[in-house]
């Protein structure tokens, strides 16, 4: 059966792993051995040898086993000697001789096949291994618990949820779950993967004996599909239970609190694991702990932790760069890559998406043609498809679109994020009929037919431009017929022209569906609570439950963001209790901070309150939904205690904080703590990447009156936009620096920003202060016609003030006349001022008249 000719073609069989190359040479080393340990004909010893080498993944030394076994004759033998081969190759990655020497066997058993599905399993080949335990089915053999345990696995590597669900059932019927809480682990953890969580709780809560990998692989399933708040509840029960957390579940864990910004948790955490010696179990732990510190953006932290690595691998790097990037320290980023290098540590794959997207954020084209070249060298574009759409996406948004049409054709697969890359890079520069030409070509392949990447394509194009193309992609999925074979499609279609608000169309899509589920109707919803048509979304919401559908966490999110712009407190109220009758308040954070924002925009302070107390897990936006209202209502002492509070409970403030809490700091001339506040933006380093933060200080300072640091601070901005140049415009006009005022809006003209109504309202402001009616009324009448600024009550108000100031009392009489009858009342009412200044009690009695029957009139309309 084993001669030398079959043991030479064995061995010189091809393996992934290259020990296929060397097979005659290990012929020849094992035949001429003197030490070789089949001289005894011990089976025992010969098993517990192999066994060995198989825990060594020693394969040369396994082979020679093997050949031993086959001179002293055990194959046919001994079933014990053969399984034992066939797991001591698995283990070593040849999976092609294990299922030779499998095949070869005269008797097999349930421990050889194990042996074959393990090493399946442990290669992430789980079609294959479930393909070996059908077989061994055929055979007629019974799995046991370590077979069970290996199906488990290969289920949960590919998602086969029936399969799983089968083998589960099995489990139950043979009643093994009562007698090994090993196969209920594995069970969690196949739920788990599958996004079952439900089912994985109940196998959890079932489970006679729930030991600490039963808590982590549900606490790992949890983070998995990103219900971080879940994991640390859980992590937390873990504890009460008197199960004391492993390595991996403190990786787990540190990864919710980053993922969430819970600091604060993240280092009691890290405080325990110091306690108890976990700090120093292995570099994946030390990695989550860098990871947590930099997503939550104490750099200072991840650089100790960093420090005190002995051995630094690169993920320990990539945590760190990572940080730098998402917290927008560019340079800094940089600066741990080029280190990385010099400490001998190569890039993977991560490494090389970060440091692209780095060079993206700060224009870098000549540092990412370098990181190209890098990648060339190491051939990972073979192998590494998501590098080359990567490399698409920073050549494309660097302007590079040659070189980037250049690397998209190499690629070996083009997929939706590079589709998207290069058609949004060649639009956004001006390469219309190019960009169109590849979405022609993208709706040809077969990605058309995946929702994911007509979605991602959609999106790249948030133009006029992208109505075409929707249309355009409309017309396709109409002309294939996909609209009646797939209800995603439709569902695409009615949220794509919902987007664009081009809400009859959508609802017309809608209406035409031959299926309606509940993505459907959230979509329209949606589009109809951004558009501000509150009635029309609560309308959609009655006819979705007409239809059977259950409205989920999304349908409430429209719906409570529509009472909150009607102030229908008392809907909004009964959407409130259905979300807790359906428990969703401690499943979606999102409906926590809606219920929030509907109570704040219908004026019930006190109750936001007490909605935020009673988060499950408030997040960064619940903190900044409860700032904001107060800010709103001019309750700013207690916007800047919450912001005190969220950061003594462990949250990190992020952009719209900042913004939020300056705009409180201005409107009560605190300048002190506005400066406090302006040191901490400057470590976080946001005047660099959020425009919002760097207006709202300038807005904040020039409020203060401090317009030197006002026009300092907008000085040193990266670049401007018209809120920040209205906020150093509005400080000048405000604090009657009128030719300041007015000599920086030219400035703001020159630089090429069209002015909004706040900018037209403060150049007025500036031109009362002047006293100069004639330029007031030039700016008035030229900006409001050039740029299509549609006067408001407040704008009329400043330029029949001017007038009125001035002693132009006709003028401005006649100014009021022309104005539409609506603002008529109020502007009239101010008028007043301007005759009582001169003395003309007639006219000011006229005014009021005026006034009061302009008022009456519009009431009765």
């Amino acid at each position: 059966m084993w001669n030398r000719k079959a043991l030479e073609q064995f061995l010189q069989k091809d393996e992934h792993n290259g020990h296929g190359n060397k097979g005659v040479e290990l012929l020849v080393h094992v035949s001429s051995s003197d030490e070789l340990p089949c001289r005894t004909q011990d089976n025992i010893s010969l098993v517990r040898l192999i066994n060995q080498k198989a825990q060594q993944k020693d394969f040369h030394r396994g082979v020679g086993l093997h050949v031993s076994a086959i001179r002293a004759g055990l194959l046919g033998l001994n079933v014990f000697v053969g399984s034992a081969l066939v797991s001591m190759y698995a283990k070593c990655a040849a999976l092609g001789k294990a299922q030779l020497v499998l095949d070869d066997l005269p008797y097999r058993n349930t421990i050889s096949w194990n042996g074959l599905i393990a090493g399946y399993v442990q290669q992430g080949l789980g079609e294959a291994a479930l393909r070996c335990y059908h077989m061994m089915q055929q055979d007629g053999l019974l799995p046991d618990e370590v077979t069970f345990s290996c199906v488990l696995k290969a289920c949960g590597g590919i998602l086969a949820y029936e399969k799983g669900q089968q083998t589960h059932a099995d489990l139950v019927m043979r009643g093994l779950l009562e007698q090994d809480f090993v196969l209920g682990n594995a069970l969690i953890d196949f739920y788990c993967k599958c996004g079952h969580l439900l089912e994985a709780c109940q196998v959890f809560e079932y489970l006679p004996i729930r030991n600490v990998i039963s808590w982590t692989a549900l606490i790992t399933g949890y983070c998995k599909h990103e219900l971080f708040e879940e994991a640390i509840c859980c992590f937390d029960q873990m504890k009460v239970e008197n199960i004391f957390p492993d390595p991996i579940t403190f990786a787990s864990v540190l990864n919710a609190c980053a993922s969430i910004g819970l600091l604060e948790k993240g280092r009691g955490i890290h405080a325990e694991m110091v306690l108890f010696g976990s700090s120093e179990s292995g570099s994946v732990l030390v990695n989550a702990l860098i990871d947590m510190y930099a997503k939550c953006g104490v750099m200072e932290r991840a650089e100790l932790v960093f420090e005190e690595l002995d051995v630094r691998d690169v993920a320990s790097w990539n945590a760190l760069i990572g940080g730098y990037y998402e917290h927008g320290f560019s340079e800094a980023a940089f600066q741990r890559y080029e280190l990385m290098s010099s400490d001998s540590i190569s890039p993977d794959e991560v490494t090389f998406t970060i440091i692209l997207k780095v060079c993206i954020s700060i224009g870098a084209i000549d540092k990412g043609g370098e990181i190209h070249a890098e990648i060339m060298r190491k051939d990972f574009l073979k192998t590494k498809n998501k590098l080359g759409s990567a490399l698409v996406d920073m050549y494309a948004k660097c302007g590079a679109l040659a070189k980037a049409e250049q690397v998209f054709k190499a690629l070996q697969f083009q997929d939706a994020s590079s589709w998207t890359s290069l058609i949004r890079g060649l639009h956004l520069f001006g390469y219309g009929e190019d960009a169109h030409k590849y979405l022609k070509q993208f709706i040809k392949t077969q990605l058309f037919l995946d929702v994911a990447a007509l979605s991602s394509i959609l999106n790249a194009c948030g133009t006029v431009w992208a109505i075409d193309i929707g249309k355009e992609l409309h017309a396709e999925t109409v002309r294939r017929g996909l609209l009646e074979v797939d209800v995603m499609f439709g569902n695409l279609m009615v949220d794509m022209y919902a987007k664009f608000g081009m809400l009859s169309k959508a609802q017309q899509v809608l209406n035409e569906l031959p299926i309606r589920t509940i993505v459907s109707w959230n979509s329209i919803m949606a589009g109809y609570c951004q558009a501000g048509y509150g009635e029309r979304t609560l309308a959609c919401y009655e006819l979705m439950k007409l239809e059977g559908l259950m409205p989920d966490a999304v349908s409430f999110s429209s719906t409570l963001k529509a009472c909150g712009s009607m102030r229908a407190i008392e809907k909004g109220r009964e959407f409130h209790v259905e979300i807790v009758r359906q428990g969703l308040l401690e499943k979606v954070d999102v409906l926590g901070n809606g219920l929030l924002h509907m109570y704040i925009e219908c004026g019930l302070l006190l109750v936001s309150k007490q909605v935020f107390n009673e988060l499950p897990c408030p997040d960064v936006v619940s903190w900044n939904v409860l700032i904001a209202g107060h800010c709103q209502y001019n309750c700013n002492e207690d916007a800047i205690e919450y912001f005190d509070m969220m950061k003594h409970r462990g949250f990190s403030p992020d952009g719209d904080t900042f913004a939020y809490i300056l705009k409180a700091c201005g409107s009560i001339g605190a300048a002190a703590k506005g400066e406090e506040i302006h040191g901490e933006i400057i470590l976080r380093g946001l005047l660099q990447t959020n425009p919002k933060v760097g207006s709202a200080l300038v807005d904040m300072y020039s409020k203060c009156s401090e317009l030197a640091r006002a026009s300092d601070v907008f000085d040193k901005l990266p670049s401007h936009d018209v809120v920040s140049w209205t906020a150093l415009i509005g400080g000048y006009s405000e604090h009657g620096h009128a030719e300041e005022a007015l000599a920086r809006y030219e400035q703001m003209r020159c630089a090429g920003f069209s002015p909004d109504a706040v900018t037209l309202a403060c150049i007025l402001k500036a031109c009362g202060c002047l006293g100069a009616t004639q330029k007031g009324q030039i700016y008035f009448d030229s900006i409001s016609k050039r740029y299509s600024i549609a006067p408001t009550v407040e704008l009329h108000t400043s330029i029949v003030g001017i007038h009125g100031r001035t002693g132009h009392l006709d003028e401005a009489i006649s100014l009021i006349k022309m104005m539409p009858s609506s603002m008529r009342p109020q502007v009239w009412l101010a008028f007043l001022g301007a005759c009582q200044k001169w003395g003309n009690m007639e006219l000011a009695k006229f005014a009021f008249e005026q006034g009061i029957y302009a008022a009456g009139d519009y009431c009765a309309l």
